[in-house]
């Protein structure tokens, strides 16, 4: 869980970045990190899960048993969801804390985009286990 405050410390930049945007550091800094938490610890690790499974048949027999598709899906992606969004929670209270972020223009797009956003990552990692032959 340090990881995301050390970045965060890492990539302290000046107070606004020249992108053409009245974007502040740290709030690039903050959407880079949730960007990064969805794609190295959602996305990587599920494909890596649902690849070693079906490798070792899990998946087949867990298949045969009585729970769905739906419910294998969500009980694999959990334990990657729940450190994602830890690891997004604590950058963000990192980057209020050491970069003074102010609190979004639309907080509700923000609580929305998260969940939104992994729910595409599980997908799409889910479809990646098709073309990945193994772990």
């Amino acid at each position: 869980m340090a990881a995301p405050a050390m970045t965060v410390l890492f990539l302290r930049p000046g107070e606004t970045v020249d992108n053409g945007h009245d974007l502040s550091a740290a709030a690039v800094v903050a959407t880079s990190l949730t960007a990064f938490a969805l794609l190295f610890v959602v996305y990587y690790n599920l494909v890596t899960a649902l690849v070693a499974r079906r490798e070792e048949l899990v998946l087949k027999r867990l298949r045969s048993g009585e729970i769905t598709d739906v419910e294998i899906l969500v009980g694999t992606a959990l334990p990657a969801v729940a450190i994602g969004w830890a690891q997004t929670t604590v950058g963000f209270v990192a980057a209020i804390a050491a970069l003074d972020m102010a609190m979004p223009v639309n907080v509700l797009l923000v609580i929305a985009a998260i969940p939104l956003g992994t729910v595409v990552f599980v997908l799409l990692a889910t479809a990646s286990t098709a073309v990945t032959r193994t772990v």
